[in-house]
């Protein structure tokens, strides 16, 4: 039985001191009150939730209030006397999923500051419920490394990191059914079906070697383990990982030596027969024993050097997943031309910023740099162009850089299925626009709004 759409995520529970709050899908006449919910938020708010100044237009929230027609769903949290708009109550929060093109749901939430605390986790067990009921597996989201209030919040849900480049944010996803999210099922950032899977599982979730991995063509998620005084890893309980499961490879990286684990290679030899295991131990530590670097078994783990490099790790593990897929019949990696340019335009902007970076401008100080040069009988304006020479430099590595983000933001947009697309009204981005700059992240409307409000880097 279809479920009604109108019913999903659908709460409704009393407020201390008096009040009602009502969560219920998102609709046309919520317009009005989302832009008072966002116009509320602060600058820090906003840059949290677009990476940027961005003020989203009204068209953005009419945008919204439609996400069901395009296969996502939205949910509002309203706050009164008796929970309805109509009867002088106010949107405090919002939670929404666009579908993306991989099965998953792209997630995104909203709370007004002064309803922070339980409502977040409130409005995120709802969407889950409702993504759930709709057969969306995960969802995901790009978060800021210093947005803490995310991250505490998709920790709850025990989220796992997916491939991404850019150390300024996580691509995380949580599952919708338990708490370890699946494989993604079609195309997209992890959802490409003729891309081996490798799970690394690392203290911290971020693998070293995830740019190389990336190149390489392995569709990468990890998950930090066992960690804290209650690990919720269902391996070291005895059950089967969904992830590791269905994975063609498995990397425990950097991982202290201690019971636990341990204990967590033993258990995926036990549950997860087949499955290829690769350990990478510790830079510079030697292991008491070898059993305590991989499962006692023989032959059930491969272990190396994480000083022998990413290069040379990745291409271990690639052989290892080539293998598995081999032998489960599945069909050999087709590389994405769309892919294979962006790849080009990475490589061709990182050899110029080697040259730039041979030179030592960003090591070396002005004093420094100038003074190579003795400063005695050299006339002030010979080394008044010495410093503006070198100033030059220095501001085009600091371009290329920005350029580089820019590409590898572009990569992983378009294996999750949003290149093209604007990031704040959804709409295609004219293709002479992509074609002049190809990590275009705005339309020209939005572009323009972004640069001018706040001055942010878009």
């Amino acid at each position: 039985m279809t479920p009604d759409p109108n019913d999903l995520g659908r709460r409704r529970v009393p407020l201390p001191g008096g009040g009602v709050l009502t969560v219920r899908p998102v609709a046309p006449t919520d317009v009005d009150g989302l832009v008072a919910l966002y116009d509320g938020l602060s600058d820090d708010d906003r840059y949290r939730r677009f990476f940027s100044g961005f003020r989203p237009p009204r068209s953005f929230f009419e945008r919204l209030v439609n996400v069901g027609e395009r296969g996502g769903h939205g949910l509002v949290a309203i706050a009164g006397p008796d929970g309805e708009v109509a009867s002088g109550a106010r949107i405090v929060g919002e939670a929404s999923y666009e579908l993306l093109p991989n099965g998953d749901g792209e997630l995104a939430i909203a709370v007004a500051a002064d309803h922070r605390g339980w409502l977040g986790p409130y409005l995120l067990d709802a969407l889950v419920e409702a993504a759930a009921a709709r057969g969306v597996r995960n969802l995901e989201a790009d978060v800021l490394v210093t947005n803490g209030r995310m991250l505490t919040l998709l920790r709850t849900r025990g989220y796992a990191t997916m491939g991404s480049n850019d150390w300024t944010t996580l691509r995380l996803v949580i599952g919708t059914a338990g708490r370890t999210p699946v494989w993604p099922t079609g195309h997209g950032a992890t959802g490409h079906a003729d891309r081996p899977r490798v799970l690394v599982e690392v203290p911290g979730g971020r693998w070293h070697a995830g740019t190389e991995a990336d190149v390489a063509g392995l569709q990468v998620i990890a998950c930090s383990g066992p960690r804290g005084s209650r690990p919720r890893c269902p391996v070291l309980a005895g059950r089967p990982c969904p992830l590791a499961a269905a994975a063609d490879a498995i990397v425990v990286s950097n991982a202290p030596d201690d019971d636990r684990w341990r204990a967590l290679l033993e258990a995926h030899t036990d549950l997860h027969p087949g499955v290829p295991v690769c350990v990478e131990r510790r830079a510079g530590r030697r292991p008491r024993d070898q059993p305590r670097l991989g499962p006692p078994r023989a032959g059930s783990a491969v272990s190396v050097d994480e000083h022998q490099g990413p290069r040379m790790i990745v291409d271990l593990v690639d052989r290892l997943a080539s293998r598995h897929r081999s032998a489960a019949g599945a069909p050999p990696a087709a590389p994405s031309t769309a892919r294979r340019r962006r790849r080009d335009e990475l490589d061709r902007l990182t050899s110029v910023r080697g040259v730039l970076a041979g030179e030592a401008l960003d090591q070396e100080t002005e004093a420094e740099s100038v003074g190579k040069l003795s400063s005695i009988d050299q006339h002030p304006a010979d080394l008044g162009s010495e410093t503006f020479e070198r100033e030059r430099e220095l501001s085009l590595l600091e371009d290329l850089e920005a350029e580089i983000a820019d590409v590898r933001r572009a990569l992983v947009r378009l294996d999750r299925g949003g290149y093209g697309r604007c990031q704040a009204c959804g709409r295609q981005i004219p293709d002479e626009r992509l074609s002049a700059v190809p990590a275009a992240r705005f339309c020209f409307e939005h572009q323009a709004a972004a640069e001018v409000i706040g001055g942010l880097e878009t």
